[in-house]
């Protein structure tokens, strides 16, 4: 994460073209402008002018016609466009449109306006979409059977390319498409075409128990759709906790034909297990390994805490395995709850806030086949569904849903939190477990924290 700040100097304005580069979205927000790396998984913030410039020109792409409108909104103020020279790509053989200067003031006049009186994002970061609830496995830890959700009909074909749509005009850089498992939807090949057409950025996480060729060959057309497989071991561990046997991953892996990644949930494996799977990955040319700590919000306080310090014990080992054997390979630990077994540095950006904290109804929704739209799918299903995306768009539930209100403005009132250095991102700690425990997201704080000072 970043912080660019304009120094002032206006640069030599010639006229010019320019687009964002691939795998760049600029986003004006509460805070200023937000440019997002997809790639890279990189933030940097800009101050509000800074990002009213550049989404401007993100529209009109003529830079002089952007200074235009620019100098009708904010006046007597100097933009330097070097400093983003690494976001743009220049447009050659391009010459200037007619267009109504009058409009385009009025247009980003009121985007300018609206986000400086935000105070929340103007739309999620990530977006997860579960078509389909079915699944032929049967994980320990998968979140939609403990969470209580039913079977539910598939998400349709035409409603779930509304929903496509809309995250694209919102400028919503990530897009995950979960399940149940995803290879099960009836139109998943369909979707893939969809989504790859409409250079829409997504990850598709499936348990690779079944990838057919059509699939497969779908999916290795498009350079904006990631493909995450789930893998807990290379032996016999992965059929204890799934059901699979790992040979009939592995190779359906080995013949995917596209860059992949590959996904552990972390639980009971050994550090060998670990070894093993890292030395998988390098050997086959899998360059990204995620291991996910499983946060089950019913689980014993005791038992829960261990996990975590087992987990921030197995970041060192893996790492420093990593670095001694010079592995080329990129390894990130995730999970939700970092605030309980991470020594933070204190954010200081109000991006690194966001962050930082607790991604429900902050950065995140998921919507789940029936449209409904749950904060994080692992709170309680009968008391935080914040809104329906076939009775609503997603913008008006991430607006204007009270439940999602509930989760950024509610305020931890434990005094052992309230005296933390954390307490600005962490709050208490993980709505789920607050929930559960008290009924309550401010009563009482998540006694699992390792954190209190």
């Amino acid at each position: 994460m970043e912080k660019i700040e304009n120094n002032g100097i206006k640069s030599h304005l010639t006229n010019g073209f320019y687009t964002l580069k691939k795998g760049f979205i600029i986003r004006l927000e509460f805070f200023g402008g937000l440019i997002v790396d997809t790639t890279k998984n990189d933030y940097y913030s800009t101050n509000h002018e800074d990002g009213l410039f550049l989404i401007i020109l993100e529209e009109v792409k003529s830079l002089e016609s952007a200074y235009k409108i620019f100098q009708k909104i904010i006046t007597d103020y100097q933009f330097d466009i070097t400093q983003y020279k690494k976001f743009l790509h220049i447009v050659y053989n391009c010459e200037d449109e007619k267009f109504d200067l009058e409009n385009y003031v009025n247009k980003f006049k009121l985007i300018y306006i609206k986000s400086k009186n935000n105070k929340f994002l103007s739309a999620p970061l990530d977006v997860t979409i579960y078509p389909t609830l079915k699944c032929q496995l049967k994980c320990e830890f998968c979140y939609i059977k403990n969470a209580g959700l039913k079977s539910q009909d598939e998400l349709s074909l035409d409603d779930f390319k509304k929903i496509l749509l809309q995250i694209k005009e919102l400028k919503i850089p990530y897009l995950s498409i979960l399940g149940g498992e995803p290879t099960l939807y009836k139109d998943i090949v369909k979707v893939i075409d969809f989504i790859g057409q409409n250079e829409i950025d997504c990850s598709i996480t499936t348990n690779g128990f079944d990838l057919t060729d059509e699939f497969l060959n779908t999916i290795n057309k498009y350079k904006c759709i990631g493909l995450v497989i789930s893998l807990q071991s290379l032996d016999s561990y992965n059929k204890e906790v799934t059901g699979a046997d790992a040979e009939r991953i592995i190779n359906n892996i080995k013949r995917a034909g596209k860059d992949i990644k590959i996904n552990m949930v972390y639980r009971t494996q050994t550090v060998q297990q670990i070894f093993d799977m890292i030395e998988f990955c390098c050997a086959n040319q899998i360059e990204y390994l995620g291991i996910s700590l499983y946060n089950n919000p019913h689980e014993d306080n005791l038992k829960e805490i261990k996990k975590f310090k087992d987990f921030k014990r197995l970041k060192k080992i893996v790492e420093d395995y990593v670095r001694k054997k010079e592995l080329n390979l990129a390894i990130r630990f995730e999970g939700c709850n970092q605030f309980f077994y991470y020594k933070f540095t204190t954010p200081k950006t109000e991006i690194e806030k966001l962050l930082s904290k607790c991604e429900a109804g902050n950065i995140k929704i998921e919507i789940l086949p029936n449209g409904d739209v749950l904060p994080c799918v692992i709170l309680d299903k009968d008391s935080f569904i914040a809104g329906n995306v076939f009775t609503n768009s997603i913008k008006d539930v991430w607006n204007n849903s009270k439940i999602l209100k509930l989760l950024r403005e509610e305020q931890i009132m434990d005094q052992d939190c309230i005296n933390c250095i954390y307490v600005d991102f962490c709050n208490g700690g993980c709505p789920a477990k607050k929930w559960f425990n008290y009924k309550s997201l401010s009563i009482g704080r998540d006694k699992r924290c390792l954190g209190k000072k």
